[in-house]
């Protein structure tokens, strides 16, 4: 299981995992910044989450160019890798076909455009 936990007033978000008959959760995330949108990838390896390392709320709202980004963290051992590094904010990763990550990508200016966009399952 992956979730996300945001205290009474801190505006950060961080992203944890449990698994069934441990007694603790664990942190997959960074302790800084604002996770959001976890889920699993096809083979339950990976936890795909949107994060903005400057973030200190939800995507789309946030201080300027401190967007939200797509990440996974390694379900096992920790390890991160960012997905995406573009102007915008980058949220809702889920998995689509067989070599696909659909998330959502909005453009944070006044018209808060929103559009779906896939991208293949290997890190550039």
């Amino acid at each position: 299981m992956a979730f996300t936990e945001r205290k009474v007033g801190d505006s950060r978000s961080r992203l944890f995992g449990w698994t069934r008959g441990q007694a603790k959760v664990r942190e997959l995330g960074e302790s800084t910044g604002y996770h959001a949108d976890p889920t699993f990838s096809r083979d339950g390896q990976w936890v795909w989450f949107s994060h903005s390392h400057e973030g200190m709320g939800a995507p789309n709202s946030h201080s300027e160019r401190a967007y939200a980004q797509i990440w996974r963290a390694h379900y096992d051992d920790g390890t991160l890798e960012p997905w995406t590094s573009e102007k915008g904010c980058h949220f809702a990763p889920a998995p689509g076909g067989t070599d696909e990550l659909i998330h959502v990508h909005s453009s944070c200016e006044s018209s808060r455009v929103v559009a779906a966009l896939t991208k293949r399952l290997e890190p550039t």
